[in-house]
């Protein structure tokens, strides 16, 4: 790809169609010995006319460039420029995989508001019934109370009765309001899992670097586009485990893997992985070598 400075030169000031923001996440990844080059891919649709793409989540001090290497089809690369370390407002993904699992989120928290709601229904049927036994209380305390024997019969039943019906209404909400909350813990589980999974497709840091193309789009298309960069606070080195046994049929078994670092701040989910050998910082002279004793 060209990049078209003289272009800039006899225009300076450029009117730009649209801003546009480009979220691509991590897809391929090599990492070395010490470091990785990290490649980000996607596809944005581009009107024709002159535009700026932004990317709006690049790692600060990715090492060694600068600016990363980007390609971009169906356009022509006028000019780019780079904020490193910068606090960057970030607006929410705009992909189906985050729609769902903010939706997944949104119904959980729903579950428990709507727990809490009926623990609150039960506690205001509590808080009535309660009210209910103390105005009963006042009413057989009176010195108002009417005479006659069948009345304060009558009475005497109707304060019984309501008595009886007010408590039963306490120990009925009580026992509903334990077993609503009983649900109360797994309803947070299910809040933390969702949030879990809303936040693995979010940036990990509000401190980026932003990264902005000028291109030029002679023709509206769906243009792919790629970066690629390096990565200090990365590494991967071997791991070994032995098992010996020693009875009648003695072996020792080597299971080999490896151990991957890495510090950069992005989320590498669903990338494609190498393991390579390659020294960023390789030496043109034998360099010194240091032991590595086997402890047990």
């Amino acid at each position: 790809m060209r990049f078209a400075t003289l272009l800039l030169a006899v225009s300076p000031s450029f009117v730009f169609a649209d801003t546009i923001v480009a979220r691509i996440a991590p897809t391929d990844v090599t990492v070395f010995t010490q470091g990785a080059e990290v490649t980000r891919t996607g596809q944005i649709d581009l009107p024709a006319d002159i535009h700026e793409i932004v990317i709006p989540d690049m790692r600060p001090n990715n090492g060694g460039t600068d600016t990363p290497t980007v390609t971009l089809s169906g356009a022509t690369l006028i000019a780019e420029s780079r904020q490193n370390n910068n606090s960057i407002a970030q607006l929410e993904p705009e992909t189906e995989e985050y729609a769902v699992a903010k939706a997944a989120l949104e119904t959980a928290q729903d579950a428990v508001t709507a727990l809490e709601d009926e623990i609150s229904k039960k506690q205001l049927e509590i808080t009535a019934a309660n009210a209910q036994l103390e105005f009963l209380k006042s009413l057989s305390n009176s010195d108002t109370l009417p005479d006659g024997i069948d009345t304060l019969r009558d009475l005497s039943q109707m304060f019984s009765e309501e008595t009886l019906n007010a408590n039963l209404a306490i120990q009925d909400a009580e026992n509903a309001e334990r077993k609503l909350r009983k649900n109360f813990p797994e309803l947070q589980k299910a809040v933390a899992a969702a949030q879990r999974v809303l936040d693995a497709l979010l940036p990990p840091t509000d401190r980026f670097a932003q990264l902005t193309l000028t291109v030029s789009v002679p023709v509206a298309t769906r243009s792919s586009i790629s970066s690629k960069y390096l990565v200090r606070d990365a590494a991967w080195r071997p791991v070994y485990d032995m098992r010996l046994t020693t009875e009648d049929d003695p072996k020792l078994v080597v299971e080999r893997g490896a151990l991957l670092l890495q510090q950069s701040g992005e989320r590498w989910n669903d990338v494609n992985l190498t393991l390579s050998t390659f020294r960023l910082k390789e030496r043109s002279e034998p360099s010194r070598i240091f032991p590595q004793p086997m402890r047990i």
